[in-house]
């Protein structure tokens, strides 16, 4: 929920002062000191395309600042994102077919999500749907998606049989808004949705099937699967020879729905999504009761929650606690990186460390992943220059 920019974890740190924003730190991840027995299961294997699926998440976050309508933002952001793609040493064997999209709530200042999707070079049977995750400036986005957990909604497609699938009205809203999005004119894929526009890309190349790749980091790495469990479900609309093969990856996404939700998720898409976690990052770690209760032991003894941090999060607890979240893939094994950032002795500072480094870290692309700019015209810093531990 944090976007992969330094300076962003000031801005949590006066939102969690306020009081909710202590859990909003919270959404924010956090190294831990835990290690690995002999008995636990094998971390993920990272190959090259876990690697493109990371750059491809993190690529969302380009222009996060530019202002405009939904229109007139999306337009300025293509020649961004090609040249993006053009220069990320992990994208560029992708090219933009779709997209990017942009949402902006009613008197929001910054858009609050973005979608779009590439195609791997002269393969049009290989595309990548990217979901952006929070916009750190888009105070919209915190309140109306990240922190909307104290109340459920249905889930109301597929067929789970003996579940009631229910996930955050805050996750819900955010799915409405990627199903509506459609690119204007002047941007690629323009006067389709998503769901229409991967059905003509898969009858366009039948007989032969179609790989699609879902990802997105943090609100990303939530609303990813979701996205991707639609998708599932209505595939008879857009799919209905079934010649589409979804392939999930969230990175660092927090808990969506409660654990019929988790249940359901894990019956339809388990076996084709690799839940990417880092132990200490506290995003990973909401809204599941359970979960939570670790945070404050994250970062010792490097770095501890103060008072107020601890408060917030005790109140968040106990606001959630009878919603029955449970994250999907709860037994899939973290990135075998955990290591807390000597360096950062701020819980929220490290938690923000954690959320973005410990991912870049973790994937092992330190080197191969460019910061991106939130203007399209600023180089940025380069904010996981060296990783602890390596």
């Amino acid at each position: 929920m944090i976007s992969p920019r330094p300076g962003a974890p000031r801005a949590h740190a006066a939102l969690l002062a306020a009081g909710l924003t202590g859990l909003l730190a919270a959404c924010t991840p956090t190294p831990s000191p835990t290690t690995i027995g002999s008995s636990a299961p094998a971390p993920p294997v990272i190959d090259q395309t876990d690697r493109e699926m990371v750059a491809l998440a993190f690529i969302a976050y380009t222009g996060e600042r530019i202002e405009g309508s939904d229109s007139e933002v999306s337009q300025k952001l293509v020649p961004c994102f090609v040249d993006e793609l053009a220069k990320q040493p992990l994208a560029k064997d992708w090219e933009l077919v779709w997209g990017p999209v942009v949402y902006r709530f009613d008197f929001a200042l910054f858009n609050d999500n973005l979608l779009y999707a590439v195609q791997r070079h002269n393969d049009p049977t290989n595309l990548t749907v990217s979901v952006r995750g929070t916009n750190a400036p888009a105070l919209f986005d915190w309140l109306i998606e990240d922190l909307s957990v104290f109340r459920l909604h249905d889930w109301p497609y597929g067929e789970p049989e003996g579940l009631q699938p229910k996930i955050a009205e805050g996750t819900w809203k955010g799915l409405e808004i990627l199903q509506k999005l459609v690119p204007p004119d002047r941007v690629p894929g323009a006067g389709k949705g998503i769901s229409g526009f991967l059905g003509e890309r898969v009858a366009a190349s039948a007989p032969a099937r179609t790989t699609i790749h879902v990802t997105g980091h943090s609100l990303g790495g939530a609303l990813s699967p979701v996205l991707a469990l639609w998708l599932a479900d209505t595939r008879a609309e857009w799919d209905p020879d079934n010649l589409a093969d979804l392939h999930v990856a969230p990175f660092a996404g927090p808990t969506q729905g409660d654990a019929d939700f988790a249940a359901y998720y894990d019956q339809r898409l388990g076996t084709s999504t690799t839940r990417f976690h880092d132990a200490v990052d506290l995003a990973t770690l909401i809204w599941a009761t359970a979960d939570m209760a670790t945070i404050p032991n994250l970062y010792l003894p490097v770095a501890k929650m103060d008072e107020a941090e601890r408060i917030a999060l005790d109140a968040l607890i106990l606001g959630t606690e009878d919603k029955g979240y449970r994250q999907i893939l709860a037994d899939q094994p973290p990135l075998a990186y955990r290591e807390v950032n000597p360096d950062v002795t701020s819980f929220l500072d490290q938690a923000d460390w954690q959320h973005h480094c410990g991912y870049v870290c973790g994937l092992g692309v330190q080197e191969t992943l460019l910061p991106v700019s939130e203007d399209c015209m600023t180089t940025p810093a380069n904010p996981c220059p060296q990783c602890p531990g390596s």
